[in-house]
């Protein structure tokens, strides 16, 4: 571990207590919810080529950083950032200190068809 990563490990709850948010972790089975503070990467928008039709498609991601020993955070959860609704795509990256999730904005369309990512 370098000494940036041992500082930042070492100073983590004061970091998500200065630069953090509260945000709701709620579970791939829509019943289990969790309120944990975390940073929150601007949302930044992706183009992937959409086959079917030959065009792109834009999707609308953040990158969502908690501590580990909060909850274990999984693919399908769904993390809701004031109003906007989010779900992790992927295995989320976990070290000592932190987790980090990949997430994608849930589409109107989406919020009724649970496991629609995966």
């Amino acid at each position: 571990m370098s000494t940036f990563d041992s500082d930042f490990a070492y100073a983590a709850t004061d970091l998500l207590a200065q630069f953090g948010r509260q945000v709701t972790v709620t579970d791939a089975d829509g019943e289990t919810t969790h309120e944990v503070t975390a940073i929150v990467e601007e949302e930044s928008t992706e183009e992937q080529p959409n086959d079917p039709t030959g065009g792109l498609l834009l999707r609308r991601v953040v990158s969502v950083k908690i501590l580990a020993s909060d909850i274990t955070l999984a693919t399908n959860m769904t993390i809701t950032v004031g109003s906007t609704e989010y779900s992790i795509e992927g295995e989320p990256a976990v070290d000592e200190t932190f987790q980090t999730a990949r997430c994608v904005r849930i589409g109107k369309s989406e919020i009724s068809k649970p496991g629609f990512r995966g």
